[in-house]
């Protein structure tokens, strides 16, 4: 949630417009570390994610523990739920896709991007404190 709330500080206005809806569905076991590279990735999607969209969309974050690595996906539509075709993860990031893959992998992450999905899945090292699990970020 720290990590969430310093990175949906830059968006305030568009939250406070309505033009960006947050959901999170956060696993409360995860802890997620805010790292500088990890925050910039963030605030990096969101901006080309409502740069390229002309609709409010609902944002959905959620994390989840998988196999000692953290889930971290990050899912939008219209906030109308209309059926029209919003931008895909790859269209949104084409440009940008290389300069992206190098900043995930700098902390020992992988990136999935599944054709015609409007979602991006950001698996991530985590290691157990605890009880909880933990991004190891360095």
């Amino acid at each position: 949630d720290t990590l969430l709330n310093d990175v949906f500080n830059d968006f305030d206005v568009l939250l406070q417009s309505g033009l960006l809806t947050l959901e999170r569905q956060w696993d409360p076991s995860v802890q997620v570390t805010s790292s500088p590279v990890l925050r910039n990735l963030m605030v990096l999607f969101l901006v080309k994610l409502v740069g390229r969209n002309t609709r409010p969309l609902l944002l959905t974050v959620s994390a989840q523990a998988n196999d000692g690595r953290c889930l971290l996906r990050l899912k939008w539509k219209p906030t109308d739920d209309s059926q029209s075709t919003l931008l895909d993860a790859k269209g949104i990031i084409a440009r940008e896709l290389t300069g992206i893959q190098e900043l995930v992998y700098s902390i020992g992450g992988e990136m999935s991007l599944a054709d015609g999905q409007a979602e991006i899945l950001l698996k991530l090292p985590a290691a157990t404190n605890g009880g909880k699990q933990d991004i190891v970020v360095h």
